[in-house]
């Protein structure tokens, strides 16, 4: 499965952002990096299991598969909302079912925004890596840095 993630102050961000540029009836997604549930598992594993005095080699990984309804990836703009969305590099605004991009209520965000080309589906995006998931996880505080980013392992190969 993958996911989008986002951090604390990416959110506070895109709540100030969406706030400063709504004019009614929008929906801001922010562009986030996507990764591998599976990824996330392996990175979180490696570094938690010593704080509790466990090896990571010795925790094992049950995939239990997706549950009713539940989908491999999240689609946070449809094929259908492409037609009406714009963005920038890191926002996407769908206008609305009642905006087209021709329409006045488009006029604002064309100035500075771009008409959208494609979905916004996470498995259509490339995928973290290892090091990056880990990057992310120190910079929202879920891990402390074990190795400087110079001397990681994964890094140096």
């Amino acid at each position: 499965m993958t996911r989008f993630v986002m951090g604390l102050q990416e959110a506070v961000r895109l709540v100030l952002r969406a706030a400063d540029l709504a004019v009614g009836g929008e929906v801001f997604v922010l562009k986030m990096p996507a990764l591998r549930i599976a990824d996330l598992a392996d990175v979180m594993i490696r570094h938690l299991a010593p704080r509790f005095d466990h090896r990571p080699e010795a925790i094992r990984v049950v995939e239990i598969g997706a549950k009713s309804g539940e989908k491999l990836y999240e689609e946070l703009l449809t094929e259908a909302e492409v037609p009406r969305a714009v963005g920038d590099d890191e926002l996407i605004v769908y206008l609305g079912e009642r905006a087209e991009l021709e329409s006045e209520d488009a006029r604002p965000y064309l100035e500075y925004m771009s008409p959208v080309s494609s979905l916004y589906h996470s498995g259509h995006l490339p995928l973290m890596s290892h090091a990056e998931i880990e990057d992310f996880l120190v910079n929202v505080g879920v891990l402390t840095p074990a190795f400087p980013a110079e001397v990681r392992p994964e890094v140096c190969q």
